[in-house]
């Protein structure tokens, strides 16, 4: 049970919200890929149940979870990562041709902040945008229209401002000690120079 709570914790720390034409398309914090792509993967499982979100259609359905996507075309699966590999990258750009869709299909993916993504794709008319990653929480985007409850000024305020204060005593000791040791050593000056004639 307690390892169940352990991983329970660090999977919802991640999540994924789904845009199509602007509207939110996502209803729970694991969307339903029935309602959200027209299709289900019931044999091989390997995007049903295991992303948090997913756009598309049949032919092309990409599914977010946690740091990369899974991007099915034309039943062939790629699996893209995000992670330390792409530090200090500006946006990640991929193209795709299906059998079943006249023209390219062309995604990019750019970093939010740590460990939190934005993709942007247009396809079969419709613009797709999705905001996955660390911190992403539908219900508090539903609350108050921020995507990442990690960067809201709640979470800073009530838990970095505390270890900021709690932190203040100390660093107001140190500068004291400097302040001390610096008027110390000008005493010791003062007494060399006096001392030699």
């Amino acid at each position: 049970m307690e390892i169940w709570g352990r991983i329970t914790i660090a999977f919802i720390d991640y999540g994924a919200i789904a845009f199509k034409n602007g509207k939110c398309i996502q209803n729970d914090y694991f969307g339903d890929m029935l309602e959200m792509v027209g299709w289900e993967d019931e044999e091989e499982h390997i995007l049903k149940g295991w992303c948090f979100s997913y756009v598309g259609d049949k032919n092309f359905t990409v599914g977010f979870f946690k740091e990369h996507m899974v991007v099915c075309c034309d039943g062939k699966t790629e699996t893209i990562y995000f992670n330390d590999r792409y530090m200090g990258w500006k946006k990640y750009e991929a193209l795709y041709v299906s059998d079943n869709y006249d023209g390219l299909i062309e995604f990019v993916v750019t970093p939010r902040q740590d460990r939190c993504y934005t993709f942007k794709m247009t396809y079969n008319g419709d613009k797709y945008k999705v905001i996955f990653g660390y911190g992403i929480d539908l219900p508090y985007y539903r609350k108050t229209g921020r995507y990442n409850y990690y960067r809201s000024p709640g979470f800073l305020i009530r838990n970095r401002l505390p270890d900021i204060i709690k932190n203040i005593p100390y660093e107001i000791s140190i500068r004291i000690e400097l302040l001390r040791r610096r008027h110390d050593r000008k005493e010791q000056e003062k007494g060399r120079g006096q001392e030699t004639p």
